[in-house]
């Protein structure tokens, strides 16, 4: 009997680790995504003492879900990836609403000249805007 009882216990355990991977499956169709970021805007100058704001536009919408704005920050650049959620696939309706989230950076000192701001877009191309720091 006692025997039987950890055997069925086994059983219990992995019927739950089954269900539990099938509901987390890492091949599921909730892939994240880069977005299209389509709209950049920076000043054409600034001091290299004063912070200045980054203006950008991310798409999303159908069965793509914005998340988060990712700024990587190095000597000259600062590099953004718009992040998030794509749930298409078999069986899935997706709308056909498109919606532009506007995002905002602010770019803090110190600055070099030139300072170079880039948008990394899905295809890994990128769309670069250049401010003269002064």
């Amino acid at each position: 009997m006692m025997v039987t009882m950890k055997y069925f216990h086994c059983s219990v355990a992995l019927v739950i680790l089954a269900f539990f991977v099938a509901c987390t499956n890492p091949l599921s169709s909730h892939r994240s995504v880069t977005l299209p970021i389509t709209d950049l805007v920076v000043p054409v100058s600034a001091s290299a003492s004063v912070p200045f704001t980054v203006r950008l536009t991310v798409v999303s919408g159908g069965c793509k879900r914005f998340e988060r704005l990712v700024a990587t920050r190095r000597p000259g650049e600062v590099a953004f990836e718009a992040r998030g959620r794509d749930s298409s696939g078999p069986n899935v309706g997706c709308t056909d609403d498109i919606r532009k989230d506007p995002q905002t950076y602010e770019a803090t000192p110190p600055f070099s000249n030139p300072f170079t701001v880039r948008a990394v877009q899905p295809d890994g191309s990128s769309v670069t805007r250049t401010v003269r720091v002064q």
